[in-house]
């Protein structure tokens, strides 16, 4: 008794110190998240490990572009997420829990109406996109729109639980699919299938579990609509501009794979970029969990509290401090990664620097990854601009500016830093 007793009493002091130095949670929250999240960016290290060591360059370089066209289209799917926290959270705050069940179900509705023709297009449209990226098959193209067609209803239900700041099974939502392809990834290798199209299909397996267990998740949680909910609350339009923030955003992050497969047909080329691109991107998927737990502590309809821009400083601290960390450690250990990831014992010097300013490049991505979800928290739209804008002057750098995958990383460093600088430009002429 007296054992319990103290670990109890060991709990409430623990809490209180959380309390006063982390009042917001957000430390707390990010913690949770990173734990999931770190633990999800391992399985798909080990993924890249297990697919980049037994499938020959070639495939891993159409598994790649596939992964990264993947992304293209899913992390706009992130203003469904965006979305749903927010209106989710609002109406928490308001003591509407009970509206929050028909807005799940009638987003449900709405991804099901748009996913399913575009399911039917891309499968139609196979035979042309293999011919556009030198595929010897469609059937990577086949697996991509099926996992498109699964993928597209998480954000919904992840959305949900991050405004209901249920981070552990939002975490768990977002993340399970990486363990779940590793696995299924394995059997395939293990089978005989060391190919783009096997680590497709594990990518898909894994998709299907995330849903399983958000939907069985919130239908535990969600309380049942009570009465009458009224006129449903209107998101539409900030669901469209969601998307173009974020659309822009996903350009940034992942357009550069799709870009190289499209201009530089050698498998030396875009396999070595995608090779590169995978380490560099370890930044993005650290930072993530940060604005992931920014987003329903800052919530707003306009205004920004002086409790919200607090709360912001502190999540960009403590990205940049994450960011900086592992650019360090990929300059002054370039070969550690290539060799972990791919079996690369001695890479080339032409390997290492593409790695390096590839690294470079991404780096504020992190950070623009953060302040956009602060922005679009604040229900605030100017930022579409910045990224917007800079996505296009990467595409355009690229088309115009391609002999080498060097040129490609320069374009992305150019247009990265543009709009990290527009972002910190907007951010404090508002706050000024």
């Amino acid at each position: 008794m007296n054992e319990r007793k103290a670990r109890g009493t060991m709990r409430s002091r623990l809490r209180r110190v959380r309390d006063r130095w982390d009042g917001d949670h957000l430390l707390y929250h990010s913690l949770i998240l990173m734990g999931v999240g770190h633990a999800g960016s391992v399985a798909n290290l080990l993924f890249h490990l297990l697919m980049g060591r037994t499938c020959s360059r070639a495939e891993y370089g159409v598994l790649a572009a596939m992964l990264s066209a993947f992304l293209v289209f899913s992390v706009p799917l992130m203003a469904l997420q965006s979305t749903l926290a927010h209106f989710c959270g609002r109406l928490e705050k308001e003591g509407r829990e009970h509206e929050i069940r028909r807005l799940l179900q009638s987003w449900l509705k709405r991804v099901l109406l748009v996913a399913g023709p575009l399911l039917l297009l891309l499968l139609l449209a196979g035979g042309p996109i293999r011919r556009a990226l030198y595929l010897d098959s469609a059937l990577p193209v086949a697996l991509l729109a099926a996992v498109l067609f699964v993928a597209a209803f998480r954000p919904v239900l992840s959305g949900v639980l991050q405004g209901l700041q249920h981070f552990f099974w939002m975490s768990v939502t977002v993340n399970a699919w990486t363990f779940l392809r590793l696995l299924f990834g394995g059997i395939a290798v293990g089978l005989g299938f060391a190919t783009a199209a096997g680590g497709l299909t594990a990518h898909l397996l894994g998709m299907v579990a995330c849903i399983a267990i958000g939907g069985a998740v919130l239908a535990r949680r969600l309380p049942a609509p009570a009465g009458d909910p009224g006129k449903p609350v209107a998101t539409n339009r900030y669901f469209l501009l969601s998307l173009a923030a974020l659309f822009g955003y996903a350009l940034l992050m992942n357009g550069d794979n799709v870009l190289v497969k499209l201009f530089f047909p050698a498998e030396i080329d875009f396999g070595d970029y995608a090779r590169a691109s995978a380490v560099a991107r370890i930044i993005v998927f650290l930072c993530q969990p940060v604005g992931f737990a920014l987003f329903p502590k800052v919530i707003s309809t306009g205004a920004s509290a002086a409790a919200d821009r607090k709360t912001l400083f502190k999540a960009l601290a403590l990205t940049g401090l994450l960011i900086a960390g592992v650019v360090a450690a990929v300059t002054l250990f370039p070969a550690v990664p290539l060799r972990i990831l791919f079996g690369v014992i001695d890479p080339a010097p032409g390997l290492v620097q593409l790695l390096r300013g590839v690294c470079v490049a991404m780096a504020p991505l992190g950070l623009i990854f953060v302040l956009l979800n602060y922005e679009l928290a604040q229900h605030r739209f100017a930022c579409i601009l910045w990224v917007g804008g800079a996505a296009a002057v990467f595409i355009a750098g690229v088309a115009l500016f391609h002999e080498t995958t060097g040129q490609v990383a320069m374009a992305l460093a150019a247009s990265t830093y543009g709009a990290l600088a527009g972002l910190v430009m907007l951010l404090t002429r508002r706050e000024a």
